[in-house]
């Protein structure tokens, strides 16, 4: 960052004005006009949120886009100490005429894009820039391919902002367009014309997604994102986003960003939001509008509006919460419920998007601290507590019967105790949680083999969460909503189900196995193979093995 000279200690008026947010935008939607006066927007002080999170916040610099149109840094109490180097690229000086700006009929997004290179941090800005004016080869959905050059408004490194830079410096946060009247010229990132023809045959499935969960949420028609309409109305998306070029690539892998490089991205979408009242509904991935670019990534996205929400709930200005959580206080709902719709929809959006893949949210789950965050703002009564560790669900020796993909269909363990061949002799045995948890299921599944059935949601001390199965149970000692402890007596061995000797199946599943397939059915089909199950669920046995130690609490793994 350049310092600047004899710029004043801004007023808290003036500090609002410029972020966009004293008046009612052209931009803003009709969600964020008219909002209804009940309850007050839910309020978490940083030392609540969970270390990754918290990090994360406590690392994003300030910063504000002014009048003029450049990112400036602020320093305490507001007042300007400098701006964010700008090298403008050779596209964007050839495009720097008014016809070329952003225009202002309908809502504007921020698009989000990697850079398709090495996540190294030493490598400089001018050798982004020149990758921005240099050709690029374009495939397109179609099998042709083309070359163009691309641009974005503002590049974004892992490097803390504060320095002079050069060219020849590391990227932290670059500008690279000419903004004029503190707007920006067109950015040229979405290189080939949207699939109309897939999305009107219904295969672009991040859409349908959005369409679904709009419509849960009572959004008109389902629109959720302005992606949606670009699609519905043949809008070229480069005339209405702003566009944010990330160095490295696959965020989703082993090449996720550095918690600096995630804070300088954070803090470039919190200064455009708040510039042009950009609701966070209005953060898009690449791959929402481009289906064979999965840049920056499903779970990174997640997480960086997981991020936005939980830097909301710590704002002390409503109207940075209203551009969070304000397009969800619909149908009569309070604040406080707009504000946790919100963060449900990240997490479902994930659900639906990932298809088949409960893992994926298992991961990211751990990564992102979605629970804990969730828990701090939204759950109320008693905590769930930490599943710290596991141990078997019947005492004494075991037998077991079929075990994990042993048939191919089956997902969990049969176990028996008692003499082998003996009908019925384990009749009544004491079956007990696995571990810590909160009941989820208990009754009897119509129609289905599993008879009387107790599923158990466990938190784990990572962050995420699994579902524990007891099936064929004789009696259910457990309701939905009761906090279980390990060890507790949650039922007895049984035959139900159609069952001809008494056992019990057991099933260990990834959390968000719940939300694809156990919510509304909560068994394995039988005609899955092991692919679908290892997606789904985890050898039972093994987990508990691995997991059967005490191991460190969420507070001391935060401390660490």
């Amino acid at each position: 960052m350049k310092e600047t000279d004899g710029l004043d200690k801004l007023s808290r008026r003036d500090f609002l004005k410029l972020s966009g947010l004293t008046a009612a935008s052209a931009f803003v939607p009709e969600s964020l006009r008219s909002l209804p006066p009940e309850g007050e927007w839910p309020t978490l002080s940083l030392d609540r949120l969970p270390e990754y999170p918290r990090g994360i916040i406590e690392l994003t610099p300030p910063t504000l886009i002014n009048e003029d149109g450049f990112l400036s840094l602020l320093g305490r109490n507001g007042a300007i100490r400098g701006q964010a180097p700008f090298f403008p690229t050779e596209w964007s000086r050839r495009r720097n005429r008014e016809a070329d700006r952003l225009r202002t009929d309908r809502p504007r997004a921020i698009v989000l894009h990697w850079f398709s290179d090495s996540a190294d941090p030493e490598t400089t800005i001018q050798n982004y820039i020149w990758g921005f004016d240099g050709r690029r080869n374009i495939s397109t959905l179609g099998g042709t391919s083309y070359e163009t050059t691309t641009s974005a408004h503002f590049l974004v490194g892992s490097i803390p902002p504060g320095a002079p830079a050069t060219l020849e410096s590391p990227v932290s946060i670059v500008q690279t367009q000419t903004p004029r009247l503190g707007d920006a010229t067109l950015a040229s990132h979405i290189a080939i014309p949207l699939d109309y023809e897939g999305y009107n045959r219904g295969a672009n499935h991040y859409l349908s997604s959005l369409y679904r969960l709009g419509r849960e949420n009572g959004f008109p028609q389902g629109v959720i994102s302005p992606a949606q309409d670009w699609f519905r109305r043949s809008t070229d998306p480069n005339w209405y986003s702003w566009a944010i070029e990330v160095t490295g690539r696959d965020f989703d892998s082993e090449t996720h960003p550095d918690n600096q490089k995630t804070a300088n991205l954070l803090s470039v979408i919190w200064a455009i939001m708040k510039r042009d009242s950009i609701p966070a509904t209005n953060l898009v991935g690449h791959y929402e509008v481009q289906l064979d670019r999965i840049d920056p990534g499903r779970a990174y996205l997640a997480e960086l509006k997981l991020l936005l929400g939980a830097k909301a709930l710590t704002e002390e200005e409503n109207a940075a919460k209203e551009l969070v959580f304000g397009p969800f206080e619909r149908d009569g709902v309070d604040k406080k419920e707009a504000a946790r719709r919100y963060f449900k929809f990240i997490r479902d959006y994930l659900v639906l998007t990932t298809w088949g893949y409960p893992v994926e949210v298992f991961d990211w789950e751990a990564r992102s601290k979605y629970w804990e965050v969730y828990d701090a703002a939204f759950r109320e009564g008693a905590p769930i507590p930490i599943a710290d560790s596991f141990r078997m669900p019947i005492d004494g020796d075991i037998r077991l019967g079929n075990t994990y993909l042993s048939p191919e269909n089956h997902e969990g363990v049969d176990i028996n105790t008692g003499p082998q061949g003996v009908i019925n002799s384990d009749l009544g045995t004491p079956i007990k949680a696995v571990a810590n948890g909160e009941c989820i299921y208990a009754e009897e599944i119509p129609g289905h083999g599993l008879g009387k059935t107790v599923i158990i949601r466990h938190r784990l001390p990572e962050g995420s969460e699994v579902i524990s199965l007891y099936g064929h149970l004789n009696d259910i000692n457990l309701r939905v909503g009761v906090i279980t402890r390990k060890g507790q007596v949650i039922g007895t061995m049984g035959a139900s189900g159609g069952q001809l000797d008494s056992h019990l199946h057991l099933a260990i599943a990834y959390g968000a196995t719940w939300d694809t397939d156990m919510g509304h059915r909560p068994y394995a089909p039988s005609g899955v193979n092991a692919t679908w199950i290892r997606n789904r669920y985890i050898n039972p046995v093994e987990f508990i093995e691995q997991r059967s130690q005490e191991v460190n609490s969420p507070r001391e793994l935060r401390e660490e």
